[in-house]
């Protein structure tokens, strides 16, 4: 088990990272082994606040499990970014 202080390479910690989770309205996810040994997978759903008829689902798999969260928090951003 790791502490809520352990930083990802880009400086994240999983504190930081559930809390801008739950500032999406994200307060479900999953992390689990990944498809390949040694890696996680990082699965969650997200609806934006402005329209609550669009549900999508993000995941992403890497050698860290805050690498993981990064990457989905990445594709938020991106998606948002693009709507």
């Amino acid at each position: 088990m790791t502490s809520g202080s352990e930083k990802s390479n880009d400086g994240l910690t999983w504190r930081e990272a559930v809390c801008r989770l739950n500032e999406l309205g994200i307060q479900e996810f999953r992390l689990e082994p990944g498809s390949q040994l040694g890696e996680f997978y990082f699965a969650c759903e997200f609806t934006p606040h402005r329209d609550a008829r669009v549900t999508r689902r993000f995941e992403a798999e890497a050698k860290e499990p805050l690498l993981a969260v990064q990457a989905v928090l990445r594709q938020i951003d991106e998606w948002l970014t693009r709507r």
